[in-house]
């Protein structure tokens, strides 16, 4: 999950690449143009050792920033690693909490489900009990039918 501190931390890198970047082009925009008047003023014999030495510095500024840019680029990268990361705990540790919440939810319905199952058995028992009492009654009564014709 993002907090806000990571979310300002990953706008904070994204706005760091966009400003070098920024940078970076226009640097190496200069650096053309400067390029470009080297070799129209060395063709007409002008002096272009500052701008030479012009080229020289934006190019090691444009070294610079790119380094810089490649940090800021692994950084942001380790932010995002750290914050999948985080995020696929989290979601392993809410499927385990459902996991065993359906768990501990459909063991409690087996034991509703087996305390109906015995209440029936001993519903059915007790009527069973009452039939074979009610034969018995039924039996012993035709014996003594049986006894009162006979006699």
């Amino acid at each position: 999950m993002l907090t806000e501190a990571s979310l300002y931390s990953l706008s904070s890198s994204l706005k760091q690449i966009s400003t070098l970047s920024s940078t970076h082009i226009k640097m190496k925009g200069q650096t053309n143009i400067l390029k470009s008047e080297i070799e129209l003023d060395g063709g007409r014999g002008l002096d272009v050792t500052r701008k030479k030495e012009e080229v020289s510095k934006l190019n090691s500024k444009i070294e610079k920033t790119s380094g810089m840019m490649g940090s800021v680029y692994n950084e942001l990268g380790e932010k995002i690693e750290k914050i999948n990361k985080k995020a696929k705990e989290e979601a392993k540790e809410k499927v385990e909490k459902i996991n065993e919440e359906e768990e501990e939810n459909t063991q409690e319905k087996i034991e509703e489900d087996n305390g109906e199952i015995k209440e029936n058995v001993n519903k059915n028992a007790d009527e069973i009990e009452n039939l074979n009492k009610e034969e018995q009654t039924a039996k012993s009564l035709k014996t003594t039918e049986k006894i009162v014709i006979y006699a």
